[in-house]
């Protein structure tokens, strides 16, 4: 049996985290400032992290594209 490095369960967890809460603000625009917080931390990995989750850069723009498109959703509908 192998097991997950740390860093792979780390990625897991927060793409599950980034998963729930893009569900969350499809259901429930405009109630979100702790959401917009969670997103900008999942969507501002540090170098040190992009490295560990990400074979490549074009993997890690992906992922920040994803994380950014719930956060923009919430940012849009609070302005309204």
């Amino acid at each position: 049996m192998r097991r997950l490095t740390d860093d792979q369960v780390s990625y897991y967890r927060a793409a599950h985290r980034l998963h729930i809460l893009a569900q969350r603000t499809r259901s429930a625009a405009g109630r979100g400032t702790a959401r917009t917080e969670e997103l900008a931390e999942l969507s501002d990995l540090d170098t040190r992290t992009t490295r560990a989750w990400f074979v490549s850069g074009e993997q890690a723009r992906q992922w920040r594209r994803i994380a950014h498109g719930p956060r923009r959703g919430l940012l849009g509908s609070a302005s309204r």
